[in-house]
């Protein structure tokens, strides 16, 4: 589970967000919370960044993959049936 929650999400608040999270925290999980974003506004306050931990989350999470970096993904073009590991550039 990765959860990201804007700092000023009115919806749902960093409070109830972090409750819920505890039900499922483990090495597989990771809590993100973004000083400043609304709600559904993280990735607009830093895309880099956003971008950056979604590729090191969905890496953490994936074995026995095919490497490609995001450039691939947004080129687009390629089939596999494995597993697929981003990688920033």
């Amino acid at each position: 589970v990765l959860m990201i929650v804007g700092k000023r999400d009115n919806y749902a608040r960093p409070e109830m967000a972090k409750v819920i999270y505890s039900q499922f925290e483990s090495e597989k999980s990771d809590y993100w919370l973004v000083s400043g974003a609304g709600h559904n506004q993280a990735r607009s306050m830093d895309p880099t960044a956003y971008d950056d931990r979604l590729i090191t989350f969905f890496n953490r999470m994936t074995s026995d993959q095919v490497s490609v970096t995001s450039a691939d993904l947004a080129a687009g073009g390629f089939e596999t049936d494995k597993p697929i590991m981003v990688e920033s550039n």
